[in-house]
């Protein structure tokens, strides 16, 4: 690329956001090999990605330590990616798989692209271009996770099966009474209500006709009466079950995973909607691809550019300011190949667009844009709202052998297959 260049669509940030937004619009464009995109050729770029580090990925990302270690870096798994899911029927309307098949969420964004999960995520090769469709079943399904494991303050497993039945027959043993056959009943006919309309692809907030018009066509009309629980929270949920007062354990549970998937500091926090899905995310399908986080965002990567897209990787954005007649000036530092991103060196660079897509926090994209510009002031109100919940964390690496994984992570446990736990070391205290 030049120091100057115009994109007509800029993403900043190379996380999952920044990333779909331009991955989509360059997957309808339909312009395979970047011949239309070449800078020299005619000066301006479809898409293009800003990312600071070395590699895409962002929240979900990945570190890798000198010695040769891998991690990944916040999400671990990848959720509802397959194509064909069976909306599940909640016990209360009588069970069982009902109505067509429905394209999962991160499903819709990789066939966009071309791609299908398991089969091109299956393999630490180099993806090809078109992708290579791996067939061998046994790859195939070492890609979809069986369960995760809560383990509760005394050290007790409970394991989160993927298989419908299976996480049933757990929660009946695991938490019996009429108590939580009605709080598993509401959270059933609920999550399945919203998943089913998530894979719809309804676009929030509402910003014009054709969006509500999608958001109506989105519920049908025997899931209108779901409207009525907009306004729980989850607290709400549990205790019109009776759940909240007889099953410590339930709610311990609850806790751990909102903390997972909500980020709410207490249940009564915790919308019930967001929290209906977060508690049941495990059964809606979790895959993992080869190589972890890293195998799925290679396999992005490639593909995106196979479509003519553009990754700037070790770019860090210094400001962003409008264009007098519309569009964006975006001012950069390009880091020289194995450059330190904390060193302040690094080329110069400027890309003004067309469309520009944040993918960084509210709190970054605030502190890019010149001070008094309304989509600032906008962004501070409510980085205002939500200072108290702002936190931050320690993130603590454990590299393990494969042999201990092979022999179980704990033998003898009803867990000792799985890879992927939770805990919860104080259920009182505040999340």
């Amino acid at each position: 690329m030049s120091c100057s260049t115009h994109v007509r669509v800029l993403a900043v940030g190379g996380g999952a956001g920044g990333f779909a937004s331009v991955a989509r619009v360059q997957a309808r464009l339909g312009k395979v090999g970047g011949v239309t995109n070449s800078p020299s050729a005619v000066g301006v770029l479809d898409t293009a990605v800003l990312e600071q580090h070395t590699h895409l990925g962002g929240q979900a990302g990945t570190w890798r330590h000198p010695r040769g270690f891998c991690f990944d870096v916040g999400a671990t798994t990848l959720v509802d990616a397959e194509r064909d899911v069976r909306r599940w029927r909640a016990p209360s309307c009588g069970g069982g798989m009902a109505g067509a098949n429905e394209q999962g969420v991160l499903a819709h964004l990789l066939s966009e692209m071309g791609l299908e999960f398991p089969h091109d995520f299956a393999s630490v090769s180099p993806p090809s271009n078109p992708p290579a469709v791996l067939q061998d079943e046994e790859a195939l399904e070492t890609c979809r996770l069986p369960a995760y494991v809560w383990w509760d303050e005394r050290g007790e497993p409970v394991v989160l099966y993927r298989d419908r039945d299976a996480w049933e027959a757990e929660r009946a043993r695991q938490f019996p009474g009429p108590e939580a056959l009605k709080f598993f009943a509401l959270l059933d006919e609920v999550s399945s209500c919203f998943w089913s309309a998530a894979r719809r692809g309804v676009r929030l907030p509402v910003s014009n006709l054709r969006d509500f018009v999608d958001l109506a066509c989105a519920f049908p009309l025997g899931d209108w009466p779901m409207a009525r629980y907009a306004t729980w929270s989850l607290q709400d949920a549990l205790d019109a079950t009776g759940a909240s007062e007889t099953l410590p354990r339930l709610v311990s549970l609850a806790r751990c995973l909102v903390e997972d998937t909500v980020h709410s500091r207490t249940l009564a926090e915790a919308p019930f909607v967001n929290a209906a899905l977060g508690l049941t995310i495990r059964g809606v399908g979790l895959g993992r691809a080869a190589g972890g986080m890293r195998g799925f965002w290679d396999v992005l990567r490639a593909r995106y550019e196979n479509l003519g897209g553009n990754v700037l990787c070790g770019t860090t954005v210094r400001g962003i300011e409008p264009l007098p007649g519309g569009g964006w000036r975006v001012s950069a530092t390009v880091r020289a190949p194995g450059g330190d991103k904390g060193s302040g060196g690094g080329t110069r660079r400027v890309f003004t667009c067309d469309s520009l897509v944040s993918g960084l926090s509210t709190q970054l994209t605030a502190s890019l844009l010149p001070p008094g510009h309304a989509i600032r002031q906008r962004l501070e109100s409510f980085i205002k709202r939500d200072a108290s919940d702002l936190g931050g964390g320690i993130v603590v690496f454990l590299g393990v052998e494969d042999s201990a994984l092979e022999s179980g992570v704990m033998p003898g446990s009803p867990a000792s297959r799985f890879t992927h736990h939770q805990f919860i070391s104080d259920p009182s205290s505040s999340l």
